[in-house]
């Protein structure tokens, strides 16, 4: 490989790993972990919204 080809699978894979660390966070809400039985998209997204506020307060504080 060359350097410049190594370098961005690097790049790729730091932010791969941000990406997933985020979802793993989200996992930790059932409501998105678990099979959804909501077929109302908007209420969907509201939860999602609400998990993903919730788990960067904990990231935060």
């Amino acid at each position: 490989m060359t350097k410049n080809h190594n370098f961005r699978n690097t790049q790729q894979a730091r932010k791969r790993v941000v990406i997933e660390h985020s979802i793993g966070g989200l996992k930790r809400y059932r409501i998105v972990s678990d099979r959804l039985r909501m077929h109302n998209l908007e209420q969907f997204e509201v939860a999602l919204e609400v998990c993903a506020g919730l788990w960067n307060f904990c990231l935060t504080h």
